[in-house]
Parts: C-alpha cells; structure tokens; sequence
C-alpha cells in the first residue's frame, strides 16, 4: 500500500472490527481519476502519481451500519491535498464567488435558532464552530453579540479569520474552555477517527451546552453505489458526494451518526428552527437554502432537528 495512505482496521464510528467490503478500486482507475480531475477543476489539481499503489476501498460496520474509507491520507498527505493540490487563494475565490445575501442570511437564521434555544442574552453565550473554514459562521455569531470561538488547521483560513476579528483557539485548548455550543457543520466527513474526536470535544462542552453536526446524508449510499455513477452533479439524487475519495472518509446515516454520538456521551434534542421574520416554519420548502438544516434525518428516531436550512443528516445533541 502507498506509505501516505493509513489502513483503517476498526470502524472509526464504533471500533467494531467486523466489516464488510462495498467495493475495492484503485485510486489509477479511470473512472476515479477522471471524477477527482473534473470535481477539483475549479480549485487545483490532484497528483496523480502520488496516489499509487493506494485503493479506494469501502467498508461497512457490521456492528454500527458505519460506511467508511479503509485507507485514508495520512497527515503529511493530507496536508498536500488540502494546502497544495486544492489551491486555497482559489478555493476562497469560488467560496465568495458563490455565495449571495441568502446564504449569509441562512447563516445567521442559524445562529439565531441556537441562541434562542439557549434562551439566554447573546452576550453571556460562548460559542465554538469547530473546523470553520474561512469563519463566516463566527463573524455571524460575533455580529449577534455571542463570544464567538474557531477551530481550524488551515493556516490560509487562520489567518483570514484572525483578520477578520476572530478568536481561534487550537485543538488542544479547546477542553480550557467551556462552550454553550459547539458547530461542527460539514466536519466529520473529514475526520478519520470521528469517535475519539468528538469524545475530545464533549468534554469542552458546557454541562447543558448543545452540539450541532452535520455531515452529508449516507442513508441511501448503497443504492447510489450501484449505479456507480460518478459524473452525477453534487446536489443530485445519484451523487456520491457523501463518500467522495479522499476528502469524505466516513459516510453516516441518521441512526450511525445518533448512536456514535451516544458512545460519546450524548443524546439528541429536538432544537426547531424558526426563521426571522416568522414567514416560514419548520416544513417550509424553497430552493437549496431551504433544504439545508433539514433533509436530514430520514426521522427514524423521531428526536431530530426540524430545521430547513441544511441539506444532509444533522442533529442537536446534549450531555447524556
């Protein structure tokens, strides 16, 4: 195997080690390449040498339900894909390019929905987004009047933040804090051991704080791989975005991602979103925006957020 790739022995979800394999190709195989060369056209280029000798292998928790990539970046390869292959002064350029006064304001709806749920005066609320990107979500929660907190490993998107006014504090300070919220939107995905990592930040979490994650639904990602259909857009109802190479190494359904965080010493709340203005309720529909806090959830539980606004699985927890 590639020395920069890790084997992943356990089901990062779980730790349960009986699993069954999905499907097993090599990161040379055509159809691969030609997805990672299309998808990160805008942003950069992927080296392909430096892939070989490496699979795109998937397995499935038979403990958990748990879908999850068997050899995943290691750190120094990791770093090369997101500091190097995926531009970052380019991938910012897109970010702002695509987004409009609605997607700020679906932010902000956001924030809005978990200082109500705290029900306590903005400025006494200290919150975290964990792994927050270029920190929009913090300027918003800053602009509320909350004590607004980021955690990030990349130093463009440091340093963009930082200027922009906000805190960011390193992984290993955050359990010096104790946060009312921690955000952790389009975070896991990425993580390749997801339970210790989230086990590391309930302990951050104040005693009747709230966590928020979300990650792209995986509920159906069987059927999907059927179909193998790896020109399907991101958005659309064959993608496979939810186990994207390299970049989406653990894929979750509601139920894996309800009962991973219960193995972390959470459980789930039912936070309802209710947009500013009072125009639109929890069923409301309308666009991409109003399926983001939402589509989620496939409601098997039945204690899930009722939100709109977020397209995938997300979910509220508390200390259990």
């Amino acid at each position: 195997m590639n020395a920069h790739f890790i084997k992943r022995e356990r089901c990062p979800c779980c730790l349960a080690e009986d699993r069954e394999e999905l499907c097993r190709v090599p990161y040379q195989d055509a159809v691969i390449r030609n997805y990672l060369d299309r998808f990160y056209a805008d942003v950069g280029k992927i080296e392909h040498d430096q892939l070989a000798g490496s699979d795109y292998a998937l397995l499935e928790c038979k403990s958990c339900g748990a879908i999850y990539q068997e050899q995943i970046p290691d750190g120094e390869l990791s770093n090369r894909f997101y500091e190097e292959w995926i531009d970052p002064k380019r991938a910012f350029d897109l970010y702002e390019h695509t987004r409009s006064v609605a997607s700020y304001a679906h932010l902000a709806r956001s924030v809005e929905t978990i200082i109500r749920h705290l029900g306590r005066t903005p400025s006494s609320l200290k919150l975290l987004d964990f792994g927050m990107g270029w920190g929009k979500w913090c300027m918003l929660a800053s602009a509320f009047g909350c004590q607004s907190f980021g955690a990030e490993i990349s130093p463009e998107r440091i340093r963009y933040a930082e200027a922009h006014g906000i805190q960011v504090i390193t992984y290993e300070d955050m359990t010096n804090h104790s946060f009312d919220c921690i955000n952790a939107e389009q975070v896991f995905e990425h993580v390749p051991d997801p339970l210790d990592m989230l086990k590391y930040l309930v302990s951050a979490l104040a005693p009747d704080g709230i966590m928020w994650i979300a990650v792209p639904d995986g509920g159906d990602i069987k059927k999907r791989l059927k179909l193998w259909d790896w020109n399907a857009p991101k958005d659309s109802e064959r993608s496979l975005n939810a186990v994207a190479p390299l970049e989406h190494v653990t894929c979750y359904s509601h139920d894996v991602l309800a009962s991973m965080a219960a193995k972390a010493g959470l459980r789930t709340i039912h936070v309802p979103a209710k947009p500013a203005g009072g125009t639109r309720g929890p069923d409301a529909k309308g666009g991409r925006l109003a399926r983001l806090l939402g589509r989620a959830a496939g409601a098997s539980s039945g204690v899930v957020s009722e939100s709109t606004e977020f397209e995938g699985t997300n979910l509220f927890f508390t200390h259990a």
